[in-house]
């Protein structure tokens, strides 16, 4: 996972996308797409798989209830609450 050592630093680099956020102006953006989905008020579960290909790590996840819906972000995507752990109980 390019020197990623667990499923763990994948979410928490997600979850990093954050800081990248317009808070002003909720939606979607290529810079924080993976941020959205993991804390997208409906998603309740998600499912990965990794695969070392080639051109290096992939990793696939599908959410269960999706998000990032367009028009819907200001309501699914709350602030975070100061030391908000996103990668607890994530297997490492």
């Amino acid at each position: 996972m390019g020197g990623l050592q667990s499923s763990a630093e994948v979410v928490n680099m997600w979850a990093l996308e954050r800081t990248q956020y317009d808070w002003n102006n909720p939606g979607f953006s290529e810079q924080t797409g993976h941020f959205t989905q993991v804390v997208w008020q409906g998603t309740g579960s998600v499912g990965c798989g990794v695969a070392n290909c080639p051109n290096g790590w992939f990793v696939v996840c599908q959410y269960s209830a999706p998000g990032n819906v367009d028009e819907e972000y200001p309501q699914n995507v709350a602030q975070a609450v100061s030391g908000t752990d996103l990668t607890a109980g994530i297997p490492s």
